[in-house]
């Protein structure tokens, strides 16, 4: 997936004024099997917070690949925890 850090507006920030954009999603990688969508908002990861791509990437270790990963995702205003396996990344 490609994200950005976001600020939340008013209407969204029940769960947080910050998260993660989902701005892409392979169309063959564990974020579109687990049913991310562009449009998402991570919140959190393992119900860490979420406010900096770098927070995430830290989550994504190599000793995790083919663990899953429980991901706290804003869509429009529903919260939804979705599991992702955690995978390679593309070289």
């Amino acid at each position: 997936v490609a994200i950005q850090p976001v600020l939340l507006p008013p209407a969204q920030q029940a769960h947080g004024t910050q998260g993660l954009l989902v701005s892409g999603v392979a169309a063959t990688g564990p974020g579109s099997t687990a049913g991310l969508f562009v449009g998402d908002v991570l919140l959190a990861a393992d119900t860490a917070p979420l406010s900096d791509p770098g927070l995430l990437q830290a989550t994504l270790a190599e000793s995790r690949i083919g663990t899953p990963l429980a991901l706290r995702v804003l869509r429009g205003t529903s919260v939804h925890d979705i599991a992702v396996m955690i995978g390679e990344r593309g070289r």
